[in-house]
């Protein structure tokens, strides 16, 4: 899986190679554990620079999300972890995971 900060931008150059990026999008459980702002993200996919997936606000209430995303022939894949901009722009607590995150290949 991956856990990403807010503000945070993957690139990955897919080259055609792959069917479904598949993941469970949340909050990291330990995030805000310590006291501070409670986590608040945004995560977007983007495939070739179209909007393919958008979670809208998540938070440490929010059910964790299971996602598939179709990737077939695509050449770039982005994962984009925003913050919501909540607590006076306090970041330091958001953190998203996106557990299990796959990415499928092509089937032969």
């Amino acid at each position: 899986g991956l856990g990403l900060a807010a503000n945070t931008v993957i690139v990955y150059d897919l080259q055609a190679n792959y069917q479904t990026l598949a993941a469970t999008v949340g909050i990291d459980p330990d995030a805000g554990a310590a006291g501070g702002p409670k986590p608040s993200v945004n995560v977007t996919v983007f495939v070739d620079g179209r909007l393919r997936f958008a979670s809208g606000p998540v938070c440490q209430t929010t059910p964790a999300r299971p996602i598939e995303v179709d990737v077939r022939n695509a050449r770039t894949l982005v994962i984009r972890v925003s913050s919501n901009w909540d607590d006076n722009g306090d970041l330091s607590n958001d953190f998203a995971v996106l557990a299990g995150a796959r990415l499928i290949g092509k089937t032969v």
